[in-house]
């Protein structure tokens, strides 16, 4: 395992409870809107699923409207001349050449 998977890992983590804490940090925001829907009866199963489905949403969203960058930043990433790392498609190396 090179450097940059190491260091590829450790963002991929670091940006995973970055995104933890938004979604706790909503959910705490929005615990009077719970607490209504649950009034009106919503059970637990319910909340649990539209909050989860919120946070899947914005995710595809961000992950889709990052999509046409993924080439472009993955080849100028990993130098010119030099293979891809793992993060990088053979697609993109393809492209390059």
């Amino acid at each position: 395992m090179h450097a940059i998977d190491v260091l590829s890992l450790a963002l991929l983590a670091v940006m995973g409870l970055a995104i933890g804490n938004t979604i706790a940090m909503n959910v705490r925001d929005r615990t009077h809107e719970h607490a209504v829907m649950r009034a009106i009866g919503f059970r637990p199963g319910h909340i649990i699923g539209l909050v989860l489905g919120e946070a899947a949403a914005v995710g595809f969203l961000g992950g889709w409207s990052a999509w046409p960058w993924r080439c472009p930043w993955s080849t100028w990433a990993s130098g010119a001349g030099s293979r891809p790392t793992w993060w990088a498609s053979s697609r993109c190396s393809r492209r390059r050449s």
